[in-house]
């Protein structure tokens, strides 16, 4: 961990460290965040996946400043909060400094100007409110910092933020330091490791012996064995996480990268919609062909003119959804999976469109395609298909790019299908491109451009 100044700026503006549950994390947050208040000076701002997260980190870092009267003495205000925010600031005389918690949302850290920003939880942590927190340090400089803190994520977890960060330290990127608890051989832990080495458990839990019983571990890995979840042991308790570099589950990425750029695309067109699992997330993307008759994809803004392209919670979606229709003739097919979390919109969809200036027109030129399950594997495969020849289009999109390669795929009924549960929420726009191409691939007529609205 780097904390020490050079030439007047910290050696690292981005910090992060990965050790295994229950080690004693949020003791090092505690002393940083404390260094900070009464040393460092400024706005600390303290942010956690969860309001109850978050008001625990206040309520212990409280606690130890009332426990010394010196430290207690400093402080002017204690305010516990009835919004989800907390703050500690200390008295005028003392610097005023302030060390503000709240949980984490789309609007996280608008209005505030810290010095440094905690990430507690990293493992869950959205493109969303990364957005909302990293440009609110801007304004100080070298002494901006973020400071990244969480386990290994599972594939139910939002974790295209703190992979980002893993894979910047580990490759010892200018301006990060990366800390990590973990055994040799992390990247290839199938041959490398033995989770039934105490070598191995005692490098990845530094609280082994104090916080960590080894009865507590032999238990755990029992457990794990006759469950058959070595896995889910070896990430847990020993973290590890092997760094894949730039490959994917399933598709090669070089094919993907040698997928042609993004076209003029022509009409018909075909807009789907993908919403995560736990309802927070959507995406929008059209499909249609270049002049060869080649298949494209393309990111669309879920504001108009805007550059954002997923939205934060479903609630806006119909009426978005409804005016890029409205806007683009061209649109002929909109396209969900029907087993989906997007089907429950459909019909609020259609409303919002009937709304539109001569909506009910529109719709009835509109064919709303919900794929079911052997139109979900054909889809799967052809977009596979179409990625490993090279012949699918794309735009430089970061946020396509990553759900490509968190895409992942499992057996079911002796075929294998593309699932959401075991991709993870970052694979979100992969299936709004299954949807999507499903529909497209049965224009209603003769290509011909389409008018540049999105």
């Amino acid at each position: 961990m780097v904390l020490a100044t050079k030439a007047g700026r910290w050696a690292a503006s981005v910090i992060g460290f990965l050790v295994a549950r229950q080690n004693g994390k949020g003791g090092i947050l505690e002393a940083v965040a404390l260094w900070f208040l009464f040393i460092g000076g400024g706005t600390t701002l303290w942010t956690a996946h969860e309001l109850k997260t978050s008001d625990e980190a206040y309520a212990r870092v409280m606690q130890l400043i009332k426990a010394n009267e010196e430290l207690t003495a400093m402080v002017a205000v204690w305010n516990g909060g009835l919004t989800g925010m907390h703050i500690i600031e200390l008295k005028p005389e003392f610097g005023g400094a302030r060390l503000v918690f709240l949980a984490r949302s789309k609007s996280s850290g608008r209005g505030l100007s810290p010095r440094r920003i905690i990430l507690d939880e990293a493992q869950q942590l959205s493109l969303l409110a990364v957005r909302a927190l990293r440009y609110a340090t801007s304004a100080q400089g070298g002494e901006r910092m973020l400071i990244y803190c969480g386990t290994v994520p599972g594939p139910e977890n939002d974790a295209e933020a703190w992979t980002a960060v893993r894979d910047r330290g580990r490759r010892k990127d200018p301006g990060v330091a990366w800390a990590e608890w973990t055994p040799d051989g992390s990247d290839d832990p199938e041959t490398k490791i033995d989770p039934a080495s105490w070598t191995v458990r005692e490098w990845s839990n530094p609280a082994l012996g104090r916080r960590i019983e080894a009865e507590t571990i032999i238990d755990e890995y029992e457990s794990a064995l006759a469950e058959g979840d070595l896995p889910g042991f070896l990430a847990e308790r020993c973290s590890v996480w092997p760094s894949k570099g730039d490959t994917s589950r399933v598709i090669d990425m070089a094919d993907w990268k040698l997928c042609p750029p993004l076209e003029p695309m022509l009409a018909p067109v075909t807009l789907a919609l993908e919403v995560s699992l736990d309802r927070t997330r959507a995406w929008l993307l059209a499909v249609g062909s270049n002049a060869k008759g080649d298949p494209q994809v393309e990111m669309i803004p879920t504001v108009k003119g805007g550059t954002v392209f997923e939205f934060d919670g479903v609630a806006d979606v119909p009426a978005r959804v409804a005016e890029v229709i409205g806007a683009n003739p061209d649109i002929k097919a909109f396209a969900v999976d029907k087993f989906g979390e997007a089907a429950s919109l459909v019909s609020p969809i259609e409303k919002a469109i009937e709304d539109l200036e001569g909506g009910k027109q529109r719709l009835r030129k509109l064919t709303i395609e919900q794929l079911g399950g052997p139109q979900w594997v054909e889809s799967g495969g052809r977009v596979q298909d179409a990625i490993r020849h090279h012949e699918l289009g794309h735009g430089d999109s970061q946020m396509l790019h990553a759900a490509v390669k968190a895409a992942d795929m499992t057996k079911r009924d002796g075929v294998r299908v593309f699932k959401r549960e075991i991709s993870g929420p970052a694979a979100g726009p992969f299936f709004a491109l299954l949807c999507g191409w499903w529909a497209w691939q049965r224009p209603a007529e003769a290509p011909r451009p389409r008018a540049e609205i999105f």
